[in-house]
């Protein structure tokens, strides 16, 4: 009888698409894992573009003290 039970529950969420969720669910996870993956990316060059900047500054700091002497 509780064999019964657990198998017309399973059909009835079958029916109404709870079974479908998973599916989506999966798809979703790996919408977000790409949105990281390009966040991940967009931090890395925008910290890239900053050291950068870090370097020009200080070249140009050292220019001005040397023109300063």
């Amino acid at each position: 009888m509780r064999a019964l039970c657990v198998l017309v529950v399973l059909a009835a969420l079958g029916g109404c698409g709870f079974a479908d969720s998973g599916a989506g669910a999966a798809a979703v996870a790996a919408q977000k894992a790409q949105e990281m993956k390009q966040a991940e990316a967009l931090k890395a060059s925008v910290e890239q573009q900053l050291g950068h900047a870090r370097e020009l500054e200080r070249d140009r700091m050292k220019a001005l003290e040397e023109a300063n002497r």
